[in-house]
């Protein structure tokens, strides 16, 4: 995270048809230096298409007749005029979204990055003080999340056909496209395609099957009676001229696609005709969370302003809104006529495509040598959460999300992605074997799609144990390795998990050791009352504890899915003391790190609880504790800056607990490299060690 990155106040612009000439406008605005909520206003406007045909020609003419029209009604002009006060008067900048809903398609067409303010009638998108997005909606239900930017991968593909004079269209200079686009994303890990062989569309999608970030594509792009289309090419390297649809669908298959999507062709976001639809929203329907297209036929001097200064503004703070903002300011100071042809349609609320991990501003984190001391002692316990598989099986609000979507769960759509809740519809709609075979036949699903183009093919139709272990089987000595392999090369004695599967056991046998699995049988049937699960030996980092907190997949009656289930689980936990007793002494005496959560996890709720209720606190509050924040996302966060100062608060208020913003295979690599940089301290004299009379 950028700390330097100053809060925006915020202004959506809703737009709805509610006639046949007339449209319904929706202000809603945010003062990020106020927690008193601003009532959204309400108008009316009327768009006269034709009217604003004829000022084509005339940019400024343009800008100044559509914010007539937009702003018409008495009560919107008025709250504008209440926005731009405050802004001005606490000298904030300003982002403004605009979101056209799906009954007024027709409103993409318009121009509205030559939008001019209401009193004075000057361009208002042409600094970096208002920043402006076309907000889009969608169905695709997979969360996107930001990702670090040293893992920031880019796709330059070039389409380049021999044939394009047939079409009355210019040749497109392959190497000087990839040279140039290959410049501006210094930073950036780079691969090409289009260069070794034609850009058809499946060799597009194919070589999107290794997941980027931005995809910059270079290619012309026009407009028939059939919608959109690009010209794309054929085996033999002649033109194949693609429909847009084509290309949304095949994105949309993938198993994840290009958080930002930068199309360096003509008429690439919306045509001038209101008639067609527009290529940009069937991207972002498609999953893409951020768009930049061009509006009509941009010239090559245009393109060599904008997006260098584009790309150098979106490496320095990883927000696309105001790299656009920036790149559209530098054209209008080079006089460029079409410096408002670039449109961003934009899925992110806040606007930021990557983040950096650690645990603050310059990542001056204090107690890194008190956490790598006791991990070199071992006086630690890895707590596990659902997050920590995430590299293998996918996220687990994807799971629930597809469940929702597939047995019609009929309540909010923001419940949708919480997968206790969920279950808990299944278990009483169906029955809890039901909600039980389909999360497992989900999490097979997501596991497969997001390893489509690694896995062997005869594990296409294998049990998910036997998925789990093919994945868990280092494949090379330069393959990245998961949470659970980084963890069993630490001396851990105790090792908790969140989640259901045995995947921290499996890395354990496959470092060499020999891992015991306690769980709790806590489900009390008639007169027989849950007691805590034997153990008579002494964990050692060689012969470790693994304590399945939630159960485990091949015992059902272990485990704790619903809500209900965590309810239960925890009064009968509570009550009967069934956390085994090696486990509890563990997390009082050492320093805990907790990897792969979210504050609003279910069970991190409980876990932490019950920790906090276990004897010993005195103890482990003499003690520094890692809180690790799975990598954000700006779906389920409304201000992600905001959502971290109030998760360390809480971290800070119930315990020596550092709070590290990213993944935790960020904060597992960062722990190796501070394992192998800080020297290691004398051990000191232990209280009891020769020192009794």
């Amino acid at each position: 995270m950028t700390d330097s990155i100053k809060p925006y106040a915020e202004l959506e612009i809703g737009l709805q048809r509610i006639s046949a000439e007339a449209h319904r406008v929706e202000l809603r605005f945010t003062n990020p230096l106020s927690e008193a909520e601003v009532s959204p206003v309400t108008g009316e406007a009327r768009f006269d298409l034709d009217a604003l045909a004829d000022l084509e020609l005339d940019l400024a003419g343009y800008g100044k007749r559509l914010s007539s029209m937009l702003f018409a009604d008495g009560g919107i002009a008025a709250m504008f005029g209440q926005v731009q006060a405050s802004v001005q008067s606490q000298d904030l900048a300003l982002r403004v979204r605009l979101l056209v809903g799906p009954s007024a398609p027709e409103l993409h067409a318009l121009r509205w990055e030559l939008l001019a303010a209401p009193a004075g009638g000057a361009p208002m998108f042409t600094s970096e003080r208002v920043l402006f997005s076309r907000f889009m909606t969608s169905q695709d239900w997979r969360t996107v999340k930001l990702r670090p930017r040293s893992e920031m991968k880019a796709l330059i593909a070039v389409s380049a056909p021999a044939n394009l004079d047939q079409y009355r269209l210019a040749a497109v200079d392959l190497p000087g496209e990839v040279a140039r686009a290959s410049g501006q994303l210094v930073g950036m890990s780079v691969a090409v395609a289009g260069r070794e062989q034609p850009l058809t569309l499946k060799n597009l999608l194919d070589a999107l099957r290794e997941p980027v970030d931005l995809l910059y594509l270079v290619c012309h792009g026009g407009y028939t009676a059939d919608g959109p289309h690009l010209y794309l090419q054929k085996d033999d390297g002649t033109a194949a001229v693609v429909k847009g649809q084509d290309l949304a669908h095949g994105l949309a298959d993938l198993s994840q696609q290009p958080r930002l999507m930068v199309m360096a062709s003509c008429e690439s976001a919306a045509p001038d005709s209101a008639s067609l639809p527009a290529l940009a929203p069937m991207l972002a329907e498609a999953g893409v969370s951020a768009i930049v297209g061009m509006r009509g036929k941009i010239t090559l001097e245009t393109v060599k302003q904008i997006m260098p200064v584009f790309f150098r503004e979106l490496l320095r703070d990883g927000q696309i809104d105001r790299a656009m903002a920036a790149a559209r300011a530098a054209a209008v100071a080079q006089n460029r006529p079409d410096y408002w042809i670039p449109a961003l349609y934009l899925r992110l609320r806040g606007g930021r495509i990557w983040y950096d991990p650690g645990f603050g501003p310059g990542d001056d984190f204090e107690k890194w040598q008190s956490i790598v001391t006791h991990v070199r002692d071992g006086n630690f316990v890895a707590i596990t959460g659902l997050g920590a598989r995430e590299s293998i099986t996918g996220d687990s609000r994807n799971v629930a999300r597809a469940l929702a979507k597939a047995n019609h769960f009929p309540l909010a759509a923001y419940q949708c992605d919480d997968l206790p809740q969920v279950l808990q519809f299944l278990t009483v709609t169906q029955d809890a074997d039901y909600a039980l075979s389909a999360a497992l036949a989900q999490i097979r699903e997501e596991t497969l799609r997001l390893h489509a183009g690694s896995l062997p093919p005869e594990l296409a139709n294998a049990p998910l144990p036997k998925i789990f272990d093919a994945l868990m089987e280092p494949q090379s000595a330069d393959q990245p390795k998961n949470v659970y392999q980084m963890l069993a090369e630490l001396p851990g004695s105790v090792y908790v998990t969140a989640s259901a599967d045995t995947l921290m056991a499996k890395a354990l046998k496959l470092a060499g050791k020999k891992p015991q699995l306690l769980c709790n049988h806590w489900r009390r049937t008639g007169d027989a009352i849950p007691v805590e699960p034997p153990y008579d030996g002494t964990p050692a980092p060689e012969t470790p504890v693994v304590y399945q907190m939630l159960g485990v997949f091949s015992q059902p009656d272990t485990l704790v899915l619903t809500e209900n289930d965590y309810f239960d689980y925890t009064i009968a936990t509570a009550g009967y003391k069934l956390m085994p007793r090696v486990v509890r002494s563990a997390l009082a005496s050492s320093s805990l790190l907790f990897l792969g959560f979210q504050l609003t996890d279910w069970s991190f709720r409980v876990l932490f609880r019950l920790i906090q209720s276990l004897e010993g606190g005195s103890r482990r509050a003499r003690m520094s504790h890692v809180g690790v924040q799975v990598n954000p996302d700006e779906y389920t966060m409304a201000d992600v800056d905001k959502a971290r100062r109030y998760l360390q608060k809480y971290f800070d208020q119930e315990g020596n607990v550092g709070l590290y913003w990213g993944s935790a295979e960020d904060f597992l690599k960062q722990l190796h490299t501070q394992l192998a940089s800080l020297p290691q301290k004398a051990a000191a004299a232990a209280a009891g060690d020769g020192w009794d009379v």
